[in-house]
């Protein structure tokens, strides 16, 4: 499977209990498409088979993956993200858009001065913040908050977007120039 076919849906944590569930931080709004996973896959492609998928506390899950049976097997998979295929997912409605989809598109200023490669989407708990890198000088970096004064524009064919640069800031609290 590509990893184009898959988005990351989450990450597993510390081990529960002494059967080999592992807690899990769902990345998603709505944790329920996981439930009829049968196979959850790692940035490399490798498949684990889900044997169940259930809540926890804190707004958590507890996965029971084939082939952990002790809190010792699932504490080698501490911090690693895991990924679904795309088909799991239900597709996001109009103007919702999976991080996944918004890393790697091209980000063009509303003057049309300077270019840039979405190479990140943060959350950092007040909303999505793009980071964009200047393809002329892939040194610098720019965040910028992904709502509608600043991102004017999402256009999914083109994987393009128009950014407003008085939005845009480096490491030193600076526009581009």
């Amino acid at each position: 499977m590509s990893t184009q076919e898959l988005i990351c849906v989450g990450k597993l944590l510390s081990p529960h209990g002494v059967r080999g569930e592992i807690k899990f931080l769902c990345y998603l709004e709505d944790p329920r498409p996981l439930r009829k996973a049968k196979t959850l896959f790692d940035a490399n492609g490798k498949a684990y088979d889900l044997e169940s998928v259930r809540t926890a506390p804190k707004e958590r899950l507890l996965l029971k993956l084939k082939g952990l049976e002790t809190p010792e097997d699932a504490l080698l998979y501490k911090n690693q993200e895991l990924f679904a295929p795309r088909t799991l997912l239900p597709a996001p409605l109009q103007d919702e858009y999976y991080y996944h989809d918004l890393v790697g598109m091209r980000a063009v200023t509303s003057d049309g001065h300077h270019t840039f490669h979405v190479i990140h989407v943060h959350n950092f708990g007040a909303g999505d913040i793009l980071e964009l890198e200047d393809i002329s000088d892939p040194t610098k970096r720019y965040m910028i908050p992904f709502r509608g004064e600043a991102v004017w524009d999402v256009n999914q064919e083109t994987k393009s977007l128009i950014v407003s640069e008085h939005f845009m800031l480096d490491d030193h609290g600076k526009i581009p120039q």
